[in-house]
């Protein structure tokens, strides 16, 4: 499975995160500077993604089933271009 933090709650880091997993995931960590193509690919092998967005034009992400918002709140979500069958989440 594979993770992929997003934007600058993530500090750019996966390291707190995978010392605090207890199941086997891939994690990785995109951040606005690094373009919209290492993006896509990066989407386009996401199962998850931690984001506190999801604009009209990211690319696809076909294997996605859940968008964790790590804050309150849907105003950053696109929900017309986020994947069928995908869980969307915050932290109410």
């Amino acid at each position: 499975m594979r993770l992929l933090l997003c934007g600058k709650e993530t500090d750019g880091s996966t390291s707190v995160v995978e010392s605090n997993l207890t199941t086997d995931w891939q994690v990785d960590a995109w951040r606005d500077t690094q373009g919209e193509d290492v993006l896509a690919a990066l989407l386009a092998e996401a199962d998850a993604v931690v984001s506190m967005r999801w604009p009209p034009d990211w690319p696809p992400a076909p294997r996605l089933q859940l968008l964790q918002l790590p804050g309150a709140g849907f105003d950053g979500i696109d929900f017309a271009q986020v994947p069928a069958r995908t869980w969307v989440c915050n932290v109410f």
